[in-house]
């Protein structure tokens, strides 16, 4: 071989190597620029790490339930199970709780205003 076939081969060799290194470059920088498939890789790796905690708080949440039933006392038990058998007595007594307290809250007011001074009296008042 002549030194310009040397030459032309050193330079065919370099173009090709040049070539390469333009391609992988080339793909790196669709892969960068493919924001969509980015995102959406990122979603199911986010998924992915949601669905493992969301695995580890259900256990966990099994075992503090087993441990709530295991320290609450008996009676405490029977009642709830009660409660759940027949919701309608304790929500009757939670509503007449809270119609005590509004009609408390009224008597107050009213108490309140009767005791200000004449002429200010809307000044006292609470809405």
């Amino acid at each position: 071989m002549t030194e310009q076939d040397q030459e032309l081969e050193a330079q065919r060799k370099r173009a090709e190597e040049a070539r390469t290194e333009l391609g992988e470059t080339m793909g790196e920088l669709a892969a960068r620029a493919d924001v969509k498939h980015r995102a959406q890789e990122k979603a199911h790796e986010k998924a992915e790490e949601i669905k493992e905690k969301a695995g580890e708080l259900k256990e966990k949440a099994g075992e503090l339930k087993g441990r709530a039933v295991e320290v609450t006392p008996d009676p405490a038990l029977k009642a709830a199970e009660q409660v759940r058998k027949r919701p309608g007595p304790v929500a009757g007594g939670a509503a007449a709780l809270a119609a005590a307290i509004l009609v408390g809250r009224q008597v107050l007011r009213r108490r309140r205003a009767a005791k200000a001074p004449k002429g200010v009296g809307r000044l006292f008042r609470k809405r």
